[in-house]
């Protein structure tokens, strides 16, 4: 299918706003769900960032940990992208599957975070155990509760700690058992529901 460069210029353009915006927005939604240092310059980044916007929304209370006036602007993006991506590829999708579509694409996304982050904690570890810099303080905040989850179920045997295998294939499954169906229902729920 030919499509026109204004068109695929408008999809690039839209995801890399939208996908900007959620990531900030899930990034303060994770840091502040872990309780990670909030001196740390790119976790402060992340706050200042998405202060005002989360200002407006304040009146939504949290739950326990989680920002849930973070998560509402975060699936809000996402559902504002999958439509304007919809309008652009000229389907009609209902409300209810734009919301539900950027509910998929934002578990997709904290996924997508973990994944990375897990990796990098992993290959920093090889190259430079005991280095110490605020963005590798960070990874190591936002992984180390999963990881010390699954470590009292899966003790390391020795030096090899294999926890973070266990999670990377767990998230893996999650993406394609949850994320990606809720993505597909809300591209598949008609106009008429």
């Amino acid at each position: 299918m030919i499509t026109h460069p204004m068109t695929e210029a408008s999809f690039f353009l839209i995801t890399l706003f939208f996908g900007a915006a959620s990531f900030v927005f899930m990034m303060r939604f994770l840091l502040e769900a872990v309780n990670a240092d909030t001196g740390n310059p790119i976790s402060q980044f992340f706050m200042r960032l998405s202060r005002p916007l989360i200002s407006i929304v304040s009146f939504i209370p949290s739950v326990r940990k989680f920002n849930v006036a973070c998560f509402c602007i975060i699936i809000a993006l996402e559902g504002l992208r999958f439509f304007l991506i919809a309008l652009l590829s000229g389907m009609a999708i209902r409300v209810v599957g734009f919301l539900v579509g950027g509910l998929g694409e934002s578990i997709q996304l904290a996924i997508q975070i973990y994944f990375f982050s897990i990796l990098i904690r992993v290959i920093a570890s090889w190259i430079s155990p005991h280095t110490f810099n605020p963005f590798l303080s960070l990874i190591h905040q936002l992984t180390e509760p999963l990881l010390n989850r699954v470590r009292r179920l899966i003790p390391p045997f020795g030096i090899i700690d294999i926890s973070p295998v266990v999670i990377l294939i767990a998230l893996q499954l999650l993406s394609i058992l949850v994320a990606r169906p809720l993505i597909q229902m809300g591209v598949g729920l008609p106009m008429g529901l």
